[in-house]
């Protein structure tokens, strides 16, 4: 077993059985085993460790469950596969047969359940997908890359977020949104926006470094070259209305032809009520600071403003939308902006459709945040005839909502 040219070829071959399935479960076993032992013991030479991970990639895609259930067999491998790519300097050809099996091996795993090893790991994740998505390498490879700086944007805490932004993830994002659009091809853009979409949640820096990497231009330019990409286009709104809650960049986000944009999103019919809401939401930010705010001449604050009351009217009430907050002070804030009362009449609908949807998740966050007191004072502001009794009705719903749900825990 010591010998490399031997080893080669034994591990070559057990790849043979394992893509024309002549094994069983035992094999199965025991050549993880053995795999994993080569790669440990024989780290130094490269063809042994070619065709150990090709057979470890076969293994992972071929094994039954019941061999990958238990936590310490998932974690061995993965830190197997990280010693590899390490050791050899990210080998383009051990690279590849790294990314695949780790991403069998994610997929099998479940990242949901078993995002704190990831976690754990967040370091070399990173450092190596940066890495290749510095590089030339082939599409697969760069997928398999984003996918785990996603994975670590969407697992991550706060400050593992501010660690992205500040080694320069957002910028090699925003590289391979610009490459591919010059190439006229959609790999990688749709998850390239939704790792920025995590990554600028609630983090005012990680904005400004979007902003500073000239992101708004190839937003424009991706909604333009890809215009039926309504995923991607979710993830650019919500990238957007991360932005726009951020006060000091509001105004960096105050364009003709974004408004334009948005208010002709604001106009659409059909099933695309997802993405009127999210224009509807990135408006009402841009109008919480005033009429001295809206510095462009068209479309005007009133126009958009009047359009928008009129359309939420037609919103159905308990429309599923994929909307998801963590907190509700930010919705519970724009309530109480009583000089744009169109902000408050979005606010109350969100808070309504949240509370009616999704009752055990944000009834009891509404109470915890003071969403009921926040709603009776409401109900006690005068607004023109023509919207108060429509806010009222939906400030009145989330109370209900929240109280029955009180009811019920308590019974």
């Amino acid at each position: 077993m010591d010998n490399p040219k031997t080893l080669k070829n034994l591990l070559e071959r057990l790849t043979d059985l394992l893509i024309n399935h002549q094994y069983d479960n035992n094999l199965l076993d025991q050549a993880r085993k053995i795999v994993l032992k080569v790669i440990t013991k024989h780290l130094e030479i490269i063809k042994v460790e070619i065709a150990a991970i090709a057979a470890l990639f076969y293994i992972v895609n071929n094994e039954s469950q019941s061999l990958l259930l238990e936590d310490v067999i998932k974690k061995r491998i993965v830190t197997r596969i990280i010693s590899l790519i390490l050791y050899h300097d990210y080998d383009a050809r051990i690279l590849t047969w790294a990314f695949l099996t780790l991403d069998r091996l994610m997929l099998r795993w479940g990242f949901e359940k078993n995002h704190q090893y990831v976690m754990y790991l967040f370091q070399y994740f990173l450092r190596i997908s940066l890495c290749i998505i510095s590089a030339d390498n082939q599409d697969y490879t760069l997928k398999i890359a984003c996918v785990l700086i996603n994975w670590c944007a969407l697992g991550g805490t706060r400050i593992h977020r501010i660690y992205l932004g500040k080694s320069g993830t957002i910028k090699k994002l925003i590289v391979i949104i610009k490459t591919r659009i010059r190439q006229n091809t959609f790999e990688q853009v749709e998850l390239a926006f939704e790792t920025i979409n995590h990554l600028t949640n609630d983090l005012p820096r990680n904005c400004k470094r979007f902003l500073d990497q000239k992101g708004l231009q190839y937003m424009f330019e991706c909604l333009r070259t890809f215009p039926n990409k309504i995923l991607m286009k979710q993830n650019i709104y919500c990238v957007l209305r991360n932005i726009a809650e951020i006060k000091e960049l509001r105004g960096k986000l105050m364009k003709n032809h974004l408004i334009e944009v948005l208010f002709d999103n604001l106009r659409l019919t059909g099933d695309e009520i997802q993405i009127r809401y999210y224009a509807a939401e990135i408006i009402v930010h841009l109008a919480s600071d005033g009429h001295k705010a809206w510095t462009i001449q068209s479309p005007t604050r009133c126009e958009v403003l009047d359009h928008m009351t009129r359309a939420l009217q037609s919103w159905n009430l308990d429309v599923i939308l994929d909307i998801r907050y963590r907190s509700v002070k930010t919705l519970l804030k724009i309530a109480q902006i009583s000089h744009t009362p169109v902000c408050v009449q979005w606010a109350a609908w969100t808070l309504a459709n949240l509370t009616r949807v999704y009752p055990e998740k944000y009834c009891s966050t509404v109470i915890t945040e003071d969403g009921i007191n926040i709603m009776s004072q409401v109900l006690k502001e005068n607004y023109q005839i023509s919207q108060q009794e429509v806010i009222h009705n939906l400030a009145q719903t989330v109370i209900n909502q929240c109280m029955s749900f009180e009811e019920n825990i308590t019974e």
